[in-house]
């Protein structure tokens, strides 16, 4: 979900991007081609970003240059932003993703000058129903600036994904794996963040710790929580971004095809 938000919002303000699925694919992209800048985040499968920066900064050394790397991390605790400069980073961009932040980190970095217009700041947000919702309606739209053709496709990520995210941490808890525990219930809380539903985030923040000891009754018990907040948060989502209440043609409006022999400046 984050992936494909932050894909969004860099190819709206102008950029290219090539988005892959963890730090040795990061590395791989590095040898083939030639970036501006890179974002990687910190907890990844099979690498993760502080030892993709770690490999970054050793090839430099041998290799001359410096490509500036963005962190992305859900963790935003204190000491977090110093672990990631010491590690090589070059910024620190905490998730979920805000358009401003990211923009701000990655163009204070590169000297490219993207094309394009400016995402629109504001879009049609709708106060939330009731106190302490499932998640903020006015605060989700913002962040997809008002985009609900881009709303409902990173739903549908979120449903497809999120059941197995929940899978996951069962069957870990079912074989005493802690270490999987918190990894998933990691992986839960960057996505439901996104769609600013504080219920699931604060029910997957009390799960994660307690993973992290250990403490695997008190994690059972925390996961009870976690999934009956998915389950509520998962019927107001689909009911949110549902054709009837947006329409079936609202949204952004669909970009143009770029004409034939039309450059596009590096981004």
């Amino acid at each position: 979900v984050n992936r494909s938000l932050a894909v969004h919002l860099l190819k709206s303000r102008g950029h290219k991007v090539e988005a892959v699925a963890n730090g040795c694919e990061a590395l791989e992209a590095l040898e083939k081609g030639s970036f501006d800048a890179v974002l990687l985040d910190v907890q990844m499968p099979v690498m993760g970003g502080l030892e993709a920066v770690a490999a970054i900064r050793a090839n430099e050394k041998t290799g001359g240059g410096h490509i500036p790397v963005i962190a992305l991390t859900a963790h935003a605790m204190s000491g977090d932003r110093e672990k990631c400069l010491e590690a090589g980073m070059d910024a620190y961009v905490s998730k979920p993703i805000r358009a401003g932040e990211l923009f701000k980190a990655l163009e204070g970095l590169t000297t490219a000058e993207p094309q394009g217009e400016k995402p629109p700041v504001s879009g049609r947000a709708l106060p939330p129903e009731a106190e302490r919702a499932p998640f903020d309606q006015a605060a989700l739209l913002g962040r997809v600036d008002g985009n609900t053709t881009l709303l409902r496709e990173l739903v549908e990520i979120f449903l497809a994904d999120a059941p197995q995210m929940l899978k996951e941490i069962a069957q870990a808890l079912e074989r005493q794996d802690a270490e999987s525990v918190k990894t998933a219930a990691h992986s839960f809380r960057g996505s439901a963040g996104t769609f600013a539903a504080e219920r699931a985030v604060e029910a997957a923040q009390k799960l994660e710790p307690l993973a992290g000891a250990g403490d695997l009754a008190g994690a059972r018990e925390a996961f009870q929580r976690v999934r009956a907040e998915f389950d509520r948060l998962r019927q107001e989502l689909a009911a949110f971004v549902a054709p009837k209440k947006f329409g079936q043609n609202s949204g952004a409006a669909r970009p143009r095809r770029r004409k034939a022999g039309s450059k596009v400046r590096k981004g």
